[in-house]
């Protein structure tokens, strides 16, 4: 079971889960197409591919894709959000409200991929150290 996260958007409480129907949907968003098959390395490249190229819309897809996740999940077969409503209130936040917000999905997001962000962190640092040793 996936870790959902309640986060107040539009005017209300929603819930976002990462789970596979969440997985799909990003990769239809991100690749341009109806089919979805996700390979999760090929996914994350493209994640960090559109966050270097705006991580806005970044913002919004994986918004998008997690409020999915969580409906179809709970038995819905109609997502409660559009992707147009999600681009709205992400485009609406200031950037205090934008960066604390989206730390949380992403930070769950990244645990659903199998990413420990804190152990990862402590491994780059190693690197680091290692590195300047080394000199």
């Amino acid at each position: 079971m996936t870790n959902p996260i309640k986060i107040e958007l539009g005017g209300k409480e929603r819930i976002i889960r990462f789970n596979q129907y969440a997985n799909i949907e990003l990769y239809k968003l991100l690749f341009d197409n109806g089919f979805a098959s996700p390979d999760m390395s090929i996914l994350l490249d493209k994640c960090n591919e559109m966050i270097n190229q705006n991580h806005m819309l970044f913002y919004k897809a994986l918004i998008y894709s997690g409020i999915v996740g969580n409906d179809y999940a709970s038995n819905l077969f109609k997502p409660t959000a559009t992707i147009e409503e999600v681009g709205e209130w992400v485009g609406q936040m200031s950037q205090e409200e934008l960066t604390d917000f989206f730390m949380k999905v992403w930070n769950t997001f990244f645990e659903e991929m199998g990413v420990n962000l804190e152990k990862l962190k402590e491994l780059e640092a190693e690197e680091d150290t290692t590195a300047e040793k080394k000199k």
